[in-house]
C-alpha cells in the first residue's frame, strides 16, 4: 500500500514512534515474543515506507527506509530466538536509520523572520 496523502505517512511515522517505544520497553523486560511482534510491525511499516519513498523517487529514504526493515527483521529473528542482546543492538540499529532519514527529510520549521 502506497501512502495517499501525508496523512497516511505521519500516520505510519507515529505508528513506527509508539511500536519503537515498545519495542524498547519489551527488550528491556525481556518479553521476546512481544518485542519480536513489535520489531514485526516495524518491519511492515517500513515496507510502506519504502514503498512511498520509493514512488517519489527518493533514493536515499528509500535506502533509510530500508535499512530499517532490515534492523527491524534482525530484531524480530533475535527476539524470537530470545537473543535480547542481539535484539537491543538490531533496535539501536534501527534508530540510527530512523534518525539519519529524519535528519535528511523531516519537515523543519520555518525561520523566525521578524
Amino acid at each position: 500500500m502506497l501512502a495517499q496523502s501525508d496523512s497516511d505517512y505521519r500516520a505510519w511515522m507515529k505508528s513506527n514512534a509508539a511500536n519503537m517505544g515498545s519495542l524498547n520497553k519489551n527488550i528491556a523486560a525481556k518479553e521476546n515474543m512481544a518485542a519480536a511482534e513489535d520489531a514485526k510491525k516495524l518491519e511492515d511499516t517500513f515496507k510502506q515506507v519504502e514503498d512511498s519513498w520509493e514512488k517519489r523517487h527518493v533514493a536515499d529514504a528509500v535506502n533509510f527506509a530500508k535499512r530499517a526493515q532490515s534492523a527491524a527483521a534482525s530484531a524480530a529473528k533475535s527476539a524470537t530466538a530470545g537473543d535480547m542482546e542481539q535484539a537491543s543492538a538490531d533496535a539501536k540499529t534501527l534508530a540510527m536509520a530512523c534518525a539519519a532519514c529524519h535528519m535528511a527529510h523531516r519537515e523543519k520549521p520555518m525561520p523566525d523572520s521578524r
